[in-house]
Parts: C-alpha cells; structure tokens; sequence
C-alpha cells in the first residue's frame, strides 16, 4: 500500500500549481502610469464588464477581481515590514471593492520579493500585466492623487497608489474613512482578508499547515504578539509581566483555575520566552522552533539588506504565528503594532477575545 505523507503532499500541490504570473509579467506584458488626465482611456471594448460590475461586492470578491475595464492597482512598497504593508494592501482592496474595481499588485521594488512567493497571483487575478502586444494601449494608471486634485468630472478607469511621499495613500485613507465604521470595518475587512488568505500559494500553505500539525495548535487557548526591537521608536513598550496579567485577565473572565495551560508566543525578540518562563514556571510558554531572532528583536531597516530567500522563510514564518494567533482563543498584543491589527482582522472570534494593552484597534 502507498502511503503519502503531508510532505509529498505537498511537493506534489507546489509543483502542480507552480504560478507562472511569477516568470511571465517582466518579461512578456506592461503596464503604464500617467501623472494627469487623458482625454481618453483606452479600453477593451470587447470585454463587457456589466455583469461582473453588478455582482461586485464584499460577498463576491471574486466577481470583482474579473473585472477588465476597472482597476485599482497598488503598488507594494520598499521598506515597511510585512504586516504594515498587508495592512495596507488590506485597505486598498477595500477601497476597490467599494468602487467595484478590479484589485491589482506591482511587487516591483517589494522588500520581501515576489508577491508571488507568498501568493497565488493567477487565482487571485492579482497581475497588473497584460501581453506584451497590449503594451499601454488597454491600461493607463492615473495616480489617485494627481485625479483627486485635478478635479476631473470623468473617472479614470485605472487608478493607483502606494506608500510613499507624494501622499497618494494619505489621501486614500480619507476617502476610507467615509467608509470605516467601528466594528462594521473589521468585519468587511475579514471578508477581504479570507479572499487574500484563501489566495496563498501551495508552498506557503504547506509551510504554515506542516507547524500547525507540529505546535497541535487544538491544545493551546492563549497567545501573545510581543514586539520589541525598533519598536520603542514608535511606541511604548511593555513588560513581560504585562502580557501574563493580560492572560489572567481572560482567565478570570472564564473563572479558569487550571495553572497549567499552553500559550503560543509570537515575538521578535528571542529571550522573551524566558522571562515569561521565569514569571510562570507552570504555564507552558511555546513557539515556532528554529527561528533566526536576535537578543535584540526585529529592526526593518537591517532585514531589509538580507537575500531575498531569508526574507520570505521570515515572511512565512510570520504568516503561520499570524494564523496561530487567529485561531487561538484569546490573544495579548498591543495595537500600536501593525501585526495585531491584522491578527485582529484575520481572525474569525469576537473583537473582545483581543486585549490590547495600549490603544483601541483602528483601520490604518
């Protein structure tokens, strides 16, 4: 009898499913940008978007994501670390949806790579390239803020943003907030997010499914995001004895008496799980083995000079504590960090089952 294992598994689903997007669009497609209006857009009148326009919604992503003539494309950023820019695609997509545009991503001058390293760029019909015989004829992207300020009674079909200094995506963030309403914002963002998460290549999956497997992840109720490391330049830090106090906090609410519980902890700094050890001798403090941190914790500037391949092993490690904390219980971090803000939408539980031990969550 053949026996195959998660790990042929798996080999197999990665060689099957290999994403062209990630060999083809540099070589074998283009795409434009305008930095003000045109008369006319050059559109494929063959392709009639009406359907797909009609059924766009946050409950049919997908439908948007088949549009041809409408775009918004988002244009992935240098620096910032992964959950930041995640953060801010999220929003992004968002903005598309509500204005029932097809979402695209450049991954051109990305820190991390290929957006495809982590995603299935076809299935999520993310590529802004079209073949090379189209070149700028079917798509020219006009920068979202150079079209707000020029006041233009016709919307251009493609529009674009990123982070960066022109303020392009400062002035996206205020046509949100028409849009973001307490809670009823990270429930439209978890909708958006499962569309992204379901669009994970193979590879990533099996990485985060095979610690899944390894942590038995059904044993553990409690986690913690402690970030440290460049951090302090933005926000308070807090002590270890804080996180503890955050999970008696969730204990006494359930009047749980049991010393001896598992908590899963997600940390950029490496001595953290033994101060908390230390502070708790009977609470079982785990992680994901085999991680590269420092003493000192995570600084982005530094990581950003690493070869690609140990920025995108970091990526999916980062992504599978993302994926431990959604499923967790209850969970300790502070919303200052980008990561619990989207662990915050990633997960599928009640708000309330986050305690952030510094400010309320928020949509940037």
């Amino acid at each position: 009898m053949l026996y195959i294992t998660n790990e042929i598994l798996c080999a197999y689903l990665v060689y099957k499913t290999i994403d062209h997007a990630i060999y083809q669009p540099k070589l074998l497609g283009s795409y434009c940008f305008v930095r003000s209006s045109l008369r006319d857009y050059m559109q494929n009148h063959f392709i009639n978007d009406s359907i797909y326009i009609s059924l766009c919604s946050f409950t049919n992503i997908d439908a948007c994501q088949h549009i041809h003539n409408q775009t918004f494309l988002f244009r992935l950023h240098w620096f910032p670390g992964l959950t930041s820019e995640l953060n801010n695609l999220v929003r992004a997509f968002t903005y598309a949806i509500h204005t029932r545009r097809k979402f695209l991503v450049d991954d051109q001058y990305w820190n991390y790579g290929s957006f495809a390293s982590f995603f299935n760029v076809t299935k999520g019909h993310f590529s802004p390239w079209l073949p090379a015989s189209s070149y700028c004829s079917q798509r020219q992207f006009i920068h979202l803020i150079n079209y707000q300020e020029n006041g233009t009674k016709n919307v251009p079909a493609h529009l674009t943003t990123s982070r960066s200094s022109d303020g392009g995506f400062t002035y996206l963030s205020r046509l949100m907030a028409l849009h973001e309403r307490g809670n009823d914002t990270i429930a439209v963002r978890r909708l958006v997010v499962d569309y992204l998460w379901e669009s994970l290549n193979n590879e990533t999956r099996c990485f985060i499914d095979r610690h899944l497997s390894a942590m038995q992840i059904d044993t553990i109720s409690y986690g913690m995001h402690i970030r440290r490391g460049d951090k302090a330049t933005e926000a308070k830090l807090f002590a270890a004895s804080d996180y503890v106090a955050g999970v008696e906090f969730f204990m006494k609410q359930q009047s749980q008496t049991n010393s001896k519980i598992r908590i899963f902890v997600a940390s950029d700094q490496s001595n953290v799980i033994d101060e908390l050890r230390k502070l708790k001798p009977n609470w079982e403090f785990v992680q994901l083995p085999e991680q590269k941190k420092g003493s000192s914790g995570h600084d982005q500037t530094s990581f950003n000079r690493l070869p690609e391949h140990i920025k995108i092993e970091a990526g999916r490690e980062m992504l599978t504590e993302l994926k431990i904390l959604s499923r967790v219980k209850y969970v300790v971090c502070t919303f200052s960090s980008n990561v619990c803000r989207f662990l915050q939408v990633l997960r599928k539980q009640d708000v309330e089952t986050v305690l952030s031990l510094d400010v309320q969550w928020y949509p940037q």
